[in-house]
């Protein structure tokens, strides 16, 4: 029976739109959504070639299903190094890296039809294809506990999944309000190790109530207006070739690739301009001075998203130039 009265919920207003990628098949987080893609296509996946520039939980994730695999080498534009052919039974993961590479994952996707796994994890807006299975993770652009969305045809039946309970995972959101990152960073690690310990389920409730109440649009604009504003800035500093701005929907971060990277992430974070690294531990499979080794040492993720404006990023701005100048 329906619970009427009693004490408040978590008010949130709701949008007149449903959330993007509403219609896909909501899990609890994007690793558990790659475990299900996995285990689904087994028997038809022989080998999943891997680029070696990659979370360390895709290759957890993999060598838990027992799929053969191989790593391919991600070039100096964040696409395949070399020319690739798949052999009958391969399949291929290959990353929307930073939300950027819209139009190159469209190509990729057109030229392996079935056989391609996205990992739009970085790429909330991007379109999905009918041709490939996608896994976002909106996690990554949203103060939402807990989600996983997985686009195109899976062969799996989820209705007797238990759905996910993300209340005990939610306090380091409700601190960054009260408190502020720094105090509640270590809760959000324990969030996060307690999420990727979290059985296959549903996206929580919670959760999705959470992504009913953004204005995604909104949220987009934003997000391309403030990376506009670096790139304008920072792009002669910046040996990354990034794609036009018309090429793709949404970034994540400005992606900023240069010399003493590694130094310009400390000086950052010391200036409480809060970048994360892509990605620790990568050191175990890929050989130093490869491109994967370069981008995880001194490729830096400078933050756009919807929190921040002009001001926010004119002090950005201004830090990375004083870190430049020497100052």
């Amino acid at each position: 029976m329906e619970e009427i009265g009693g004490y408040f919920e978590l008010e949130l207003p709701r949008m007149k739109e449903k959330f993007l990628h509403h219609e896909c098949l909501a899990l609890n987080s994007a690793r558990n959504s790659l475990a299900l893609v996995l285990s689904s296509n087994k028997n038809k996946i022989k080998k999943i070639l891997i680029p070696d520039y990659t979370c360390p939980v895709v290759i957890e994730e993999v060598v838990k299903s027992g799929i053969l695999y191989d790593f391919y080498k991600i070039g100096k534009n964040l696409e395949i190094d070399d020319s690739l052919k798949l052999e009958q039974g391969e399949w291929l993961i290959v990353n929307n890296f930073f939300g950027i590479k819209d139009h190159y994952i469209s190509e990729i996707t057109s030229t392996f039809p079935e056989r391609v796994i996205v990992d739009d994890a970085q790429a909330w807006y991007a379109p999905n294809f009918d041709s490939a299975i996608s896994i976002y993770s909106p996690r990554k652009f949203f103060g939402v506990p807990d989600g996983g969305f997985i686009c195109g045809n899976i062969n799996f039946d989820v209705q007797n999944l238990p759905e996910g309970e993300a209340s005990d995972l939610s306090r380091h959101l409700l601190m960054r309000i009260d408190k502020s990152a720094s105090e509640g960073y270590r809760v959000f690690r324990e969030s996060s190790e307690k999420l990727g310990k979290e059985p296959i389920r549903k996206l929580s409730k919670l959760s999705r109530r959470i992504l009913e109440s953004i204005d995604m649009k909104e949220v987009k604009d934003i997000r391309k207006v403030n990376y506009i504003q670096l790139d304008q800035e920072l792009y002669p500093y910046n040996q990354l070739k990034l794609p036009s701005r018309e090429s793709f929907e949404c970034p994540m971060v400005y992606p900023l690739f240069m010399p003493k990277g590694k130094q310009l992430k400390e000086y950052l974070i010391a200036n409480k301009v809060y970048v994360a690294s892509y990605w620790p531990g990568i050191e175990k499979w890929c050989k130093k001075g490869s491109m994967a080794s370069e981008f995880s040492d001194n490729l830096v993720a400078l933050p756009i998203d919807q929190r921040y404006g002009k001001g926010e990023m004119m002090k950005i701005i201004n830090v990375v130039t004083e870190f430049l100048n020497g100052k």
